[in-house]
């Protein structure tokens, strides 16, 4: 099992940004202007566009960023949290946890100890879903994956942990692209640049290594992996994407491991939580109710 990563540090500053990250910056750009986005996720991405460009305490902090803990980082800790890592603990063996509990320090999370372990309830959360997957599936059907692709990545950590306990996997994430540069950054810092890689239009993933693939050109990435995973992002993608999605095969996936809000018709998104409710259902996913958080939420694992 792999030990917690170092930190890495990076050697380019604002005014010479890598080709990895002018990409990203660009696709960010077409994206605002492509009609694609809602309203709310546009107001985001306002808000939250200058973090991956700096290059000081802004991106030193940017898990302390109120706009980042709104969309990104699961904080609420008391009774939640306490259920969560009790089942994680159960569940994931100690040799596995007590690594993949374990907080980075890149962008300043609010931390919490659980034992002798610094952690974050946005952690643990994370673990919490590997942890009911597990609890269902058998400890097997995770540890054998070596190959994942993740639709929404937030800002990287569930990418991180996943690494954590299947060192050397391939991961794929895809996201819009100002998150993919934030992932970039964030998972560069921990694993170092070399085993990060922004996959170009018509390039092949690389085997391995944490493959970062903005949304504005997915299609045009050749991706598979045993494991397809979105926690609560497709669910929030139209219907339109997500019939892409499911024609490709969940990008070849024998597993996965979905989340997704089933709240009412309140929520926005709730036709198109439904048809990923549907789609997976006859694809012979096990639903089970998340029951621990706020609302009617579900997972479906396979």
């Amino acid at each position: 099992m792999s030990t917690r990563p170092r930190i890495h540090a990076f050697v380019f500053g604002p005014e010479d940004l890598m080709k990895s990250e002018k990409i990203l910056w660009a696709e960010h750009q077409k994206i605002k202007q492509s009609g694609l986005v809602t309203l709310e996720w546009l107001s985001n991405l306002e808000k939250i566009q200058s973090i991956p460009t700096d290059y000081g305490a802004l991106w030193k902090n940017f898990l302390q960023y109120p706009p980042v803990q709104q969309t990104m980082f699961m904080n609420s800790q008391g009774e939640l949290m306490r259920h969560q890592i009790a089942l994680v603990k159960s569940v994931i063996p100690q040799h596995i946890h007590a690594s993949s509990l374990k907080e980075s320090d890149v962008g300043n999370p609010p931390t919490v100890m659980v034992d002798d372990i610094k952690t974050s309830h946005n952690t643990i959360h994370h673990n919490y879903h590997i942890a009911r997957y597990i609890k269902t599936m058998g400890i097997d059907a995770w540890t054998s994956c070596d190959s994942f692709v993740e639709w929404g990545g937030g800002y990287g950590n569930f990418a991180r942990i996943v690494r954590s306990i299947n060192p050397g996997s391939t991961y794929s994430i895809i996201d819009l692209p100002l998150f993919s540069m934030i992932q970039y950054r964030y998972l560069s810092e921990i694993f170092g640049q070399e085993s990060v890689v922004v996959v170009e239009p018509g390039q092949p993933i690389s085997k391995g290594k944490i493959n970062i693939v903005p949304s504005t050109y997915w299609e045009e990435v050749s991706l598979e992996g045993i494991m397809c995973v979105s926690t609560w992002a497709l669910s929030e993608s139209p219907k339109t994407v997500q019939e892409k999605v499911f024609a490709k095969g969940l990008f070849g996936s024998k597993k996965g491991l979905f989340s997704f809000h089933q709240c009412g018709y309140h929520i926005p998104f709730m036709d198109e939580s439904i048809f990923l409710k549907d789609h997976l259902s006859s694809k012979e996913f096990q639903i089970e109710d998340v029951k621990v958080i706020p609302g009617i939420n579900f997972y479906a694992f396979k």
